[in-house]
């Protein structure tokens, strides 16, 4: 039979391991919280994932509109309604001169563009002769005017923007520089060039 001291001994080391046992479970409980909660905070990658599906959305940006992306332009022609598109960027481009319904003569420009916002952008088309002596601007100067582009085929565009031409004779046969400029309602700005050569079937005094 035990003494009364070996079983007071007894009992503290029982309650010793008791409380070193409880104190080890806590230390372990503690730390797994702790790993959870660091796996369950999203991280700076995560939030930049989110902000930009968030601005692009499911069904993508609208059209013209785009994340991070340079707006372009392209400057080319049309058919002699007006209609589709003509590409001016070879080397030998010869567009008519043609008679308006209303007495005076022009050429149909058309713009092709991408990242721009379509609606109210403002475009404006300038012509220049080219000769030895400058540069001088195809009266009656500049031509501008505010619409809406249209989607096709991945570009933005407008077809039909009559580039007047004051005095045809002067400008017919010979190299031809077009400026092209168009900004949406943003101030969202983008610009081209191209070069014709211009063909006047019309009459011109110096004609036989």
């Amino acid at each position: 039979m035990q003494s009364a001291e070996a079983v007071a001994d007894g009992a503290w080391m029982y309650g010793w391991m008791n409380r070193e046992t409880t104190t080890i479970a806590a230390l372990w409980l503690v730390a797994a919280v702790a790993v959870i909660a660091c796996e369950a905070t999203p991280s700076a990658d995560d939030d930049a994932s989110g902000a930009d599906t968030a601005v692009i959305g499911e069904s993508g940006p609208n059209p013209g509109d785009s994340v991070s992306t340079k707006p372009l332009s392209a400057v080319g022609g049309s058919d002699k309604t007006g209609n589709g598109w003509i590409d001016w960027s070879g080397t030998k481009v010869t567009p008519e001169i043609l008679k308006g319904p209303q007495g005076g003569q022009h050429i149909w420009v058309s713009a092709r563009t991408r990242n721009l916002h379509p609606k109210k952008a403002r475009i404006s088309v300038t012509m220049f002769v080219e000769g030895p002596a400058g540069d001088e601007v195809v009266k009656p100067g500049t031509v501008e005017m505010t619409a809406t582009l249209k989607w096709e085929n991945d570009y933005l565009v407008y077809t039909g923007l009559p580039a007047f031409v004051k005095e045809p004779c002067k400008i017919m046969d010979k190299r031809v520089r077009v400026e092209l400029s168009v900004d949406d309602l943003y101030g969202v700005h983008a610009d081209d060039k191209a070069w014709i050569t211009p063909i006047w079937t019309g009459f011109c005094q110096e004609n036989p």
